[in-house]
């Protein structure tokens, strides 16, 4: 049987799945029509320069943040970040707003760490006060955390979190904020610069790629401290999922273990297509206007319906026209 007697046999279909999402199929053909390298020649760092390049301006950080390629998935880089920046005798409270939020706590009870959960209602966002007081009453207790991990874009809620606001309380406890990002990046603000310890995130969601891949935007702060506690031996990362091995491969523009070089082509084209021909800012305002129709054709069904989140943290105040924009599919 040939491949198109083959191609005949599966349905054509154009997905609006959360993730994985849709895949321009111009995108895909111009990818898997560039040449095949080795990831360990110059070609990848042709590629990857400006992979990174764009990636840092879409996350809005500076040189003080690593730009991280982890081949796997967005739960490839947390689960980095759990095993690479906790020590195993440290405490560590994850905070959940929904099914991602509880499956970045259990990363880190299935890396036997010492770790506590803080859970919101369905549909509700992080409660500030709530969360300070948390840290507070660890901290009279004798259990004050090194690390918090919590989610930016809840997937299975609709909830977004302000990143700079649960990170600056976190922060005040002497703790690192450790952000789950997979549904978020490339498709608002990030929050990160200053903030953020590490910021895990993914291909497949709103980078409109295929899996394989997760990202990580990490401070110089959360690499010296990966050093510190591997070099001291507190902690035992797996060397697939050692945040210390990673940096240093990204700092070479290349990966520790066999990379889908398909899908660095796409990076290398998606990213330079969002960075310099949609642009990053009109992108976001792209998300948050489709965001907004979608929300008043929630409100205008009648019938009882209504969006599944609370307003106040699933929409932001700022609105832009639908008309001053040109919509696509990227």
């Amino acid at each position: 049987m040939g491949f198109k007697e083959l191609i005949a046999q599966v349905e054509e279909l154009k997905l609006f799945t959360p993730g994985p999402t849709y895949v321009r199929r111009d995108l895909m053909v111009e990818a898997a029509r560039m040449p095949n390298f080795s990831h360990r020649d110059v070609e990848i760092v042709k590629r990857f320069k400006p992979v990174y390049a764009n990636l840092r301006k879409m996350a809005e950080v500076d040189d003080s943040y690593h730009v991280i390629l982890i081949p796997g998935s967005g739960s490839s880089a947390m689960e980095t970040s759990i095993t690479s920046l906790i020590g195993d005798d440290e405490k560590v409270l994850s905070v959940s707003i929904g099914s991602f939020g509880d499956m970045y706590h259990g990363m880190t009870v299935a890396n036997k760490k010492n770790s506590e959960k803080l859970s919101f209602e369905p549909g509700q966002g992080i409660d500030l006060n709530v969360l300070e007081d948390k840290l507070k009453e660890m901290e009279r207790n004798g259990e004050k955390p090194s690390a918090v991990t919590f989610t930016h874009n809840e997937t299975s809620t609709g909830v977004e979190v302000d990143v700079a606001a649960v990170s600056g309380v976190i922060k005040r406890f002497g703790a690192l904020p450790l952000v789950d990002a997979v549904s978020a990046f490339g498709a608002t603000h990030t929050g990160i610069q200053g903030n953020v310890a590490m910021y895990s995130t993914a291909t497949q969601k709103c980078l409109a790629l295929d899996a394989g891949f997760g990202i990580a935007f990490v401070s110089d702060e959360a690499v010296e401290r990966a050093k510190y506690l591997v070099q001291n031996g507190k902690c035992s990362p797996p060397s697939i999922l050692n945040l210390v091995n990673h940096a240093k491969n990204a700092g070479s523009f290349m990966t520790g273990t066999t990379p889908n070089c398909t899908l660095i082509n796409a990076l290398y084209l998606q990213t330079d297509y969002i960075v310099n021909e949609e642009g990053v800012k009109e992108r976001y305002a792209r998300h948050r206007a489709l965001r907004d129709m979608t929300h008043d054709w929630i409100d205008g069904l009648g019938n009882g319906f209504q969006l599944f989140a609370d307003k106040e943290v699933a929409s932001k105040k700022d609105k832009v026209d639908p008309a001053q924009l040109s919509f696509s599919i990227a």
